[in-house]
């Protein structure tokens, strides 16, 4: 009986998912204390966020594809040598940090922030997990199937995500904010 010998190596594996995370935790904390910054330096008139009911006219299939678009940059790392990866997901980290304390700045409850972004518990692990297979080196097909799990799991995860955000994010915004 024949086995086939990998080039896999777990720990590495394990290595960049850990430097990917701390990549997007860091950007998301420099999103953060910018927007903080700026905030406490600009003048003192603050302006009216438009603090609204959710949007409930998008479509699962819509906010999945947008998730999953993103999603795919992350893959050019293969190309670049995992420059891309890197960079896109520091931006995407700068973002969201940016975008929690914006909303947070201007007035919104807390309890309403964790609400709307709660589909973030699904989707940042799919961003982490297509980041890591935008730094899979393809050497065999070993690697070939590594590489396709991280981007099946990622996409199913990108979809319960968009379900989240659609279907519950609405119902859970109703039920605690609003009250009904």
């Amino acid at each position: 009986m024949m086995t086939l010998k990998s080039n896999i190596n777990i720990q590495e594996i394990k290595r960049e998912f850990r430097r990917l995370t701390l990549v997007l935790l860091a950007s998301f904390l420099v999103g953060g204390v910018v927007v903080f910054l700026f905030h406490k330096i600009g003048s003192d008139s603050r302006g009216t966020a438009a603090i609204s009911d959710p949007i409930f006219d998008l479509s699962i299939g819509y906010v999945f594809y947008h998730n999953w678009i993103i999603a795919m940059i992350l893959l050019i790392g293969i190309i670049s040598r995992k420059t891309v990866t890197y960079v896109f997901l520091s931006i995407q980290g700068f973002i969201f940090g940016a975008q929690i304390i914006s909303v947070a700045l201007v007035g919104m409850p807390m309890l309403e922030v964790v609400i709307r972004l709660s589909h973030g518990m699904l989707e940042i692990p799919a961003l982490l997990i297509m980041a890591l297979a935008g730094t899979v080196v393809i050497k065999d097909k070993q690697a070939l199937r590594l590489f396709a799990l991280f981007v099946v799991v990622s996409s199913v995860l990108l979809w319960f995500a968009a379900v989240w955000e659609i279907k519950i994010t609405p119902e859970l915004w109703l039920m605690f904010v609003k009250g009904k």
